[in-house]
């Protein structure tokens, strides 16, 4: 993947990554093994796109946002049906207008302005 300063806006809820893939085929018939894989530790090329305003990552199974340090222009950030407990990687979001962290354990909310709205 190359970076991608144009991108302003990503939607990748409840992604379904696989890896490991077997096939097999038998007198005709065909089966298909793979490994489910959780985005959590594959978010790395969220910092291609370093110019993002929104990002929705709801139902992923994270329990990372250390990414988000990166993503200093997110105004909007959907983090809903994780399992997010530290939310410190916001605290330089200086332009975070909007936060969902509903459903996650989080332990305390990130020090953002008092204009942002976060739903719990």
């Amino acid at each position: 993947m190359r970076e991608n300063g144009s991108l302003k806006k990503l939607g990748l809820k409840e992604i379904g990554l696989k890896e490991n893939f077997h096939v097999e085929v038998y007198s005709g018939m065909m089966d298909v093994w793979y490994d489910d894989v959780p985005l959590d530790g594959h978010t790395d090329f969220l910092k291609l796109y370093p110019n993002l305003e929104e990002l929705f990552l709801d139902g992923n199974q994270l329990t990372d946002i250390r990414f988000a340090s990166e993503l200093k222009k997110l105004t909007r950030l959907g983090l809903g049906n994780n399992y997010v407990t530290d939310l410190t990687p916001l605290n330089q979001a200086e332009s975070l207008r909007y936060l969902d962290i509903r459903q996650n354990p989080v332990n305390s909310l990130p020090e953002v302005g008092g204009e942002t709205e976060i739903l719990r």
